[in-house]
């Protein structure tokens, strides 16, 4: 996807997204709030969450998962929120790039803190060292990588695939569990949005599916 493509795409979805901001004035076309669940998403009651959002994406290719995430951390480095990927360094560098052609400056968004990446592997390898998920590990790293830019930024975006690894690897127990401990964080990190990405789920099983839509407050 070129730059001038990738822009319009950009333009149009947080037009579509985040229609219902207030703008205040001198910052028109830019946005001023967390963004909210997009309007086509479906949505799941999920009584663990308070103010924050937990959406989840399946998606079909590299790109157009790269797209979506730089479509919304566009939004937040435009809005001065600090945006966290936990991500393959493949998508890292995908979702860079997709910032790039946008004009935003990825390197001193980085340097000054208000853009982290960290890879997914290597954090999923901390978490799971045991051979399965540690709660304790799971706390340090989810608070290590929020910290690095809410010292500096109220609010946060978050993205993270490391569920559709364990989802890829057959291990959707661990995935579901996962989502649970992220909305219990939630409920103490009330000016975050997390953005999940699985793979489309064409072997997934239904009960895995059903569990991981309910475990969010809206599927795209």
């Amino acid at each position: 996807m070129g730059r001038n493509t990738f822009a319009g795409h950009a333009a149009r979805l947080i037009d579509a997204l985040y229609s219902s901001c207030t703008v205040s004035p001198g910052w028109e076309g830019k946005i001023r709030c967390v963004p909210p669940i997009p309007p086509d998403a479906v949505p799941y009651s999920n009584p663990l969450i308070g103010r924050s959002q937990h959406t989840v994406h399946f998606y079909e290719s590299d790109d157009e998962l790269a797209s979506s995430v730089a479509t919304i951390f566009l939004s937040g480095l435009l809005d001065r929120c600090g945006c966290v990927a936990i991500a393959t360094r493949d998508h890292q560098a995908a979702i860079a790039a997709k910032l790039q052609e946008c004009g935003i400056d990825v390197d001193h968004a980085m340097r000054s803190n208000q853009l982290a990446m960290f890879d997914s592997e290597m954090t999923l390898g901390e978490i799971c060292s045991s051979g399965k998920p540690d709660r304790a590990m799971f706390n340090r790293v989810a608070s290590e990588a929020l910290q690095t830019t809410s010292l500096h930024y109220s609010h946060i975006l978050l993205f993270g695939e490391m569920v559709g690894m364990l989802t890829a690897r057959g291990d959707h127990q661990s995935a579901i569990l996962f989502e649970q401990w992220c909305n219990e964080c939630l409920l103490y990190a009330t000016d975050v949005q997390m953005f999940c990405a699985y793979p489309k789920p064409s072997a997934m099983p239904v009960y895995a599916y059903e569990t991981i839509c309910c475990a969010h407050t809206a599927v795209l």
